[in-house]
């Protein structure tokens, strides 16, 4: 029996975050230690498999920063201060960010964390010992599960409070020593031939916007551009021969594949790459079904893509967006058995798609790309995910029917089933679009202020020397990185958000002083809104809605209890997302229900509704312009839709005998799956 081919890629990635000497957040270490050293060391358990690691070197720099130029953070200064000589705006500072961090899976499994967690969740004063304890345990959380096995580790777990400096220091150091090691692991990964690794654009730009501000157009044609565009393709070529350089000087050889960042690809951004001899590449599967229209089937998604360019061929991977979520968002939350035996049903239901529409011959050419977050993710499972990931790479090893393999080992494998392309539209792995880097007006004012300085270094930098110059083109490719876009706008939240933004604007401002030229007045003051997004908020009184006339009038639901799911996001994307708003509101005798999608959304959704009151239990379906109720329920129910929100209503005489009502959600769109939950408070007479 031919087996089908999966090609895994995990991906590592962290901005610079260096500012005045100092990392200004902590999370290249945290994650270095937590994931980069023992993601990897999983593998050698099983050493039939196969898989690949995507490196960005800005992660990297910073690893070496720590290493070997003794660059700290702020989270390591405010561990090795002593409590009695912190300042009230020290301390504030400690309980704020020393609690940053997954509670259901990093403080609650530990008592003497979870204490104190809950000691300042009830505004209680920390002891000096409080506070030495937390300063050890935050960092003591964040070691990975396999570097737990070092017995100086295990010891502070097992001893959980009574810290004192030395043991402040010893943890900070241990650090340290997983960093070291994270470099010497993946090169012996890779001479066994366990592990491919492949690179990013040096500080993570999106490509296609560093070539031309206009690509955005090319999903998104009635979007508003910057002032000042950007039009730098140089830059992206840079971008990605630096990278080609780190690779060169850490791993001896040079890069067969590159994970452009975010899977954003654009024609001008595969052109370059094929020019700096890269051979492969990945996106995202939208991508594919975008660019070829009508003549996409959904099967070609599973092969190897000739992409044809004047000068030369790259091969392209889309990656199978639902697998590679479920690891990334939906396995988190089920029996780690049941998420694996999940996944390789998965796999073999695609081999047997294969083989129905292509015949099994098509099974030498077809790879299935799963490709996802290395490190964000892991915090969301039981023991950084561990479990599940030694279930699944059981499976994949001992399975007649699926087998890993390194992208290199089947690039240029092109199969007879599939066309070659020679043009792309112009996306990347979220929506295939760039609205979530260029899409707000928070996006449009910093690409126009990288744009100015951009321009500004282009007419000056003749004027200097070429150490001068280094520095300079330096600054002004950390500030082209995507990551500083990411959280502009409404579509992600993080309590360090506004960090990001001081970054983004420090940099230009260093670029306009080396350049001896007044930084503008707009570098000044933040760009990101200084409100934030609520995820949820609680009705604050009853609403009547007395017909179906006004539903849709958001003054009407000003009131209402509220629940937004994208604010929830973080440093991670699901791509089904297309919720942008649920209101729930009760009368007297009624309940409401408005669902608010995003406006770009196509008509290709579908989203289950649960919802709960007393002992009464209500399910329908949102499909586009309709509802389904399940037949025992549609009773009393009525519905109206508009564009792209829907109203439900229904008469319940006993609603304000009841406290709360419990809403759940699902929605499934563009193969990938989303669920959330709230609850919200009943309102009652006053």
């Amino acid at each position: 029996m031919k087996k089908i081919k999966i090609a895994m890629m995990w991906h590592f990635h962290q901005p610079f975050y260096r500012k005045d000497g100092e990392f200004i957040l902590p999370w290249t270490r945290l994650h270095g230690v937590k994931d980069y050293k023992d993601l990897p060391e999983l593998f050698y358990e099983f050493p039939k498999l196969r898989q690949t690691i995507n490196i960005v070197p800005s992660m990297w720099r910073q690893l070496n920063d720590y290493i070997f130029n003794g660059v700290s953070d702020v989270i390591q200064e405010l561990t090795l201060k002593d409590p009695t000589e912190m300042s009230a705006d020290e301390k504030a500072k400690v309980l704020h960010l020393f609690f940053l961090c997954n509670v259901e899976n990093m403080i609650n499994p530990y008592p003497d964390y979870q204490r104190l967690y809950t000691m300042s969740l009830e505004n209680k004063e920390l002891s000096n010992q409080d506070i030495i304890d937390l300063q050890v345990w935050y960092n003591l959380t964040w070691v990975g599960m396999l570097s737990r096995e070092n017995p100086a580790v295990k010891r502070l777990f097992r001893q959980g409070s009574g810290f004192t400096a030395i043991d402040k220091k010893m943890i900070l150091d241990l650090h340290l020593d997983i960093l070291s090691s994270v470099k010497s692991n993946l090169n012996r990964l890779k001479d066994l031939g366990q592990l491919e690794i492949s690179v990013s654009p040096y500080n993570h730009p999106i490509l296609p916007l560093l070539c031309d501000s206009c690509a955005m157009l090319e999903a998104m044609p009635n979007a508003e551009l910057p002032e000042n565009l950007f039009n730098y393709p140089e830059d992206a070529a840079a971008q990605i021969n630096l990278s080609k350089d780190f690779f060169v000087e850490n791993f001896k050889e040079t890069p067969k594949g590159m994970w452009p960042s975010e899977g954003s690809i654009s024609d001008k951004a595969l052109k370059i790459m094929i020019d700096s001899g890269i051979g492969w590449v990945a996106s995202d599967e939208l991508v594919l079904k975008k660019s070829m229209k009508e003549k996409y089937r959904n099967e070609y998604k599973y092969f190897p893509i000739k992409y044809h360019a004047e000068g030369g061929d790259i091969t392209v991977f889309f990656r199978d967006h639902s697998l590679s979520d479920a690891i990334g968002f939906q396995y988190s939350g089920w029996n780690p058995n049941d998420a694996a035996n999940d996944f390789m049903q998965k796999l073999i239901n695609i081999r047997g798609q294969i083989v129905e529409k292509c015949g099994e011959d098509a099974l030498d050419y077809a790879v299935v790309p799963i490709i996802l977050d290395g490190e964000n993710c892991w915090e969301y499972y039981k023991n950084n995910g561990v479990d599940f990931l030694r279930i699944l790479f059981k499976n994949l090893e001992d399975s007649d029917e699926v087998e890993t393999v390194l992208f290199r080992d089947v690039y240029g494998k092109f199969s007879p089933h599939v066309p070659e392309i020679s043009h792309v539209q112009a996306g990347s792995w979220i929506n295939a679009d760039f609205e979530i880097w260029a899409g707000h007006k928070e996006h449009r004012i910093a690409w126009s202020m990288l744009s100015k300085a951009r321009n500004a270094l282009k007419n000056n930098i003749d004027k200097f020397k070429e150490s001068d110059k280094a520095i300079l083109w330096d600054l002004m490719y950390i500030a082209e990185a995507s990551d500083w876009f990411w959280w502009y706008g409404d579509k992600h939240w993080a309590p360090n958000k506004f960090d990001f933004d001081v970054l983004f604007r420090w940099y230009l401002t260093k670029i306009y002083e080396l350049l001896k030229i007044n930084p503008p007045e707009e570098l000044l003051h933040p760009i990101n809104a200084a409100a934030s997004k609520q995820t949820f908020s609680q009705a604050t009184q009853m609403v009547d809605i007395l017909d179906l006339h006004g539903w849709d009038n958001d003054d009407v639901w000003k009131n209402s209890a509220k629940f937004f799911p994208t604010a929830n996001q973080s440093s991670m994307h699901k791509v089904g997302e297309i919720i942008e708003e649920i209101d729930f509101a009760n009368s007297d005798n009624c309940m409401y229900l408005r669902v608010s999608l995003r406006k770009d959304t196509e008509p290709d959704y579908e989203i289950i509704l649960k919802q709960k009151l007393g002992v009464n239990f209500y399910m329908w379906k949102i499909m586009p312009q309709k509802i389904e109720f399940e037949d025992k329920t549609s009773e009393g129910f009525v519905f109206a839709s508009k564009s792209s929100k829907y109203f439900i209503m229904k008469q319940l005489d006993d609603i304000c005998e009841n406290e709360s009502c419990e809403i759940d959600f699902t929605t499934h769109y563009n193969e990938s799956s989303v669920s959330g939950k709230f609850v919200a408070k009943i309102c009652k007479k006053i």
